[in-house]
């Protein structure tokens, strides 16, 4: 099979510099005029980043997002409304990109000492966490998608500090 072009390329770091609330404004703005590009209201949209400001902008990690097109989400995701009406549908695109820093943290811990205790277990149903000590640092910087990025890494390159802290610590997906 032939390889594709890029369509683009991105770069996966950032200067200090890029980290002001005024690129965060930027970026808001650009967002918010794609939005309303697409058929949205500007209420709507501000609605919309306002549900990621928290998750999206102010949390740590690398995003790529773009506008999905109309036809792609009209084919994989068709509504049908029964009464006439007008529909205008925006659909934004997000891919978590992982960082040089993140592969980084990742090698730390697969080098890291065998743990022999967990930070965290599970209470008698599973279901909730129960924290016992702190968070391994590196294990935290990893941000928010931290578990499946460990989990990849084990599964890709395992080592006996990573096989201990899944088992140790009760994450999920992991193969025997």
């Amino acid at each position: 099979m032939e390889k594709q072009p890029a369509l683009f390329t991105t770069p996966a770091r950032f200067e200090p510099g890029e980290y002001s609330a005024a690129n965060l404004d930027r970026l808001r703005w650009d967002m918010r005029a794609a939005l309303q590009e697409e058929g949205l209201f500007p209420d709507e949209a501000d609605a919309l980043l306002n549900t990621w400001e928290v998750s999206y902008f102010k949390s740590a990690g690398l995003r790529l997002f773009f506008m999905v097109p109309k036809a792609w989400t009209d084919w994989y995701l068709p509504l049908n409304i029964s009464v006439p009406c007008e529909v205008k549908r925006a659909m934004v695109g997000r891919l978590e990109l992982v960082t040089p820093e993140q592969r980084a943290l990742l090698q730390k811990l697969a080098q890291a000492p065998v743990p022999t205790t967990a930070w965290a277990h599970f209470d008698m149903t599973g279901k909730q966490a129960v924290v016992r000590g702190a968070m391994p640092a590196a294990y935290r910087d990893l941000g928010r998608f931290r578990n499946a990025l460990f989990l990849d890494e084990y599964h890709a390159r395992p080592t006996p500090s990573l096989d201990a802290f899944i088992r140790l610590n009760g994450l999920q997906g992991r193969r025997d």
